[in-house]
């Protein structure tokens, strides 16, 4: 029985050079999260565990976050973020399914309110930088997962 992991990997290693490259400006290379995240926030619940930037869980600067939406992100089952580091400008990332966004979560605080809308929410996110961006030398490791920063461990490199 085939699980569809391989074709799921396929498919987002396409989505991240057909799509993303271009919108970052990148024709020959770009270093992106190797495996997507997966969310899910249930009624009367939260999707991630607290407001925060990425930059606090020791991500890279540089780093570019874009979430697509599988299920219908409105109210409170979305993302909300600030568009300015520091700014506290918030805005709530409305999404249908099949569309994404991008925004500054490495330096940009965001997370989510309890879910009130009785529907859950699952969206995938993940992060790219630029090959200027990346430092081989970045040695914290992710405080959730204990990753490294690194291609081969938390990124991997695409050549376009």
């Amino acid at each position: 029985m085939r699980s569809g992991w391989d074709d799921l990997v396929v498919t987002y290693r396409s989505f991240v050079r057909d799509i993303i490259a271009p919108i970052m400006g990148e024709n020959e290379r770009l270093i992106y999260q190797k495996w997507p995240t997966f969310r899910v926030q249930l009624k009367d619940n939260v999707a991630v565990g607290g407001w925060h930037r990425d930059l606090d869980y020791n991500h890279p600067i540089g780093e570019t976050n874009f979430v697509i939406a599988i299920t219908p992100m409105f109210e409170s089952n979305t993302i909300i973020s600030e568009l300015t580091p520091g700014k506290m400008d918030f805005r709530q990332m409305d999404m249908n399914p099949g569309e994404f966004t991008r925004f500054n979560g490495n330096q940009c605080i965001h997370g989510n309110l309890p879910n009130k809308t009785g529907v859950s929410r699952v969206s995938i996110d993940f992060r790219v930088l630029r090959p200027k961006d990346y430092n081989p030398n970045h040695s914290p490791a992710s405080l959730s997962k204990g990753h490294r920063f690194l291609i081969g461990d938390y990124y991997e490199e695409l050549f376009l």
